[in-house]
């Protein structure tokens, strides 16, 4: 009777549990304190993008863990559309709220424009040009690729962040999905070597 009992091994283990975990909510906190005081004190403290990197590494754990969590849960295919429909629904409210009020502020008080620009870094002969382009970079989470930057003044600088992290919740789904069967990894490889070699 002895004999059939086996000993538990590593794999008959339960996965570890995903979720919530207390203690990153200081770590978020300090996080932000950090680019804030930043911000507000620029001479006095320059650890701002200290706090924006450790923030971008707690977004990078908390997105892998839902959806491996998803993934553990869902035996069919990965439900792509509820997981973006969930960002979205996250995400655009507050920022869309923010380029509509700060629209609506640079469209009524348009004397401020060339300021906003210079304090942003900008000197152009087309100001409201170069406006539309901070807009849309803003509302399209391609703030990074347009070459906006969260200087003093510029009331659209901060989304640069915000791109970054939405065009990493666009692509890390579909390479973590990919990656966990060999054959879909293998051909996901491919694509990106055909893709990276035009």
């Amino acid at each position: 009777m002895m004999n059939s009992i086996r000993p538990v091994q590593p794999s008959d283990a339960p996965p570890p549990p995903l979720g919530y975990h207390a203690a990153l909510d200081g770590v978020r906190a300090t996080a932000i304190t950090m680019v804030l005081v930043s911000h507000s004190h620029p001479t006095f403290f320059k650890g701002g993008a200290l706090g924006v990197d450790v923030f971008f590494a707690l977004s990078g754990f908390l997105i892998t863990t839902l959806l491996l969590q998803e993934m553990r849960n869902n035996c069919g295919p990965f439900p792509f559309r509820n997981f973006y429909a969930r960002r979205s629904l996250r995400l655009f409210p507050a920022l869309y709220s923010a380029i509509v009020v700060t629209v609506v502020y640079l469209t009524v008080r348009r004397d401020h424009l060339g300021g906003f620009l210079a304090m942003a870094g900008v000197e152009t002969p087309y100001p409201w040009t170069k406006w539309a382009s901070f807009v849309v970079g803003a509302a399209t989470y391609t703030t990074n690729l347009i070459g906006v930057t969260a200087t003093p003044g510029n009331l659209l600088g901060h989304t640069w962040s915000l791109a970054v992290e939405e065009q990493y919740y666009l692509l890390w789904p579909l390479v973590l999905v990919f990656s966990v069967s060999r054959a879909r990894w293998r051909a996901l490889m491919l694509i990106l070597s055909v893709f990276i070699g035009l």
